[in-house]
């Protein structure tokens, strides 16, 4: 194989010949994923632009709205309770955990945009801005029902 190549051959233990073999196949991924991530990165340009960028923080922006709206709303109403069933089980958990759930979800609504802009859709700004609007709703309701109390 090619790491006898590279590798001396004399190798006394089967650790250190897994070792070799394995900084081998490290060092040669290494170098393909530089390549490609070469190509990636000058794809990348194109793809994200002001518009993505834009349309993306906005979504972004309205997803903090929400969060602290949310626990703006709690520090008001002890007794109120998260009407979505999604996030009931993370009412109480605070900032950290809900941050993390959002950020995993927002990620995802990214790189679906960005996929579909880099295949040239012209619907690829629909789901973060439909995302946002709903954020943003959620979040003005949570801001109105906190001043209430």
């Amino acid at each position: 194989m090619w790491y006898n190549l590279v590798f001396n051959s004399s190798l006394k233990t089967r650790r250190q010949e897994l070792l070799r073999k394995g900084a081998f196949l490290v060092v040669f991924c290494l170098i393909i994923a530089s390549d490609a991530f070469a190509q990636d990165q000058n794809q990348a340009k194109k793809v994200a632009d002001k518009k993505f960028w834009t349309v993306n923080l906005l979504f972004a922006g309205s997803t903090i709205y929400n969060v602290e709206s949310k626990f703006y709303a709690w520090s008001k109403c002890n007794e109120c309770q998260e009407k979505n069933i999604y996030g009931f089980p993370v009412q109480k958990s605070g900032r950290p955990l809900n941050y993390a759930i959002i950020a995993t979800t927002d990620t995802t609504i990214f790189l679906l945009s960005h996929e579909l802009k880099k295949k040239n859709s012209k619907l690829w700004f629909i789901i973060p801005l439909s995302a946002a609007a709903i954020h943003s709703a959620a979040g003005t309701y949570n801001i109105r029902f906190g001043m209430r109390y």
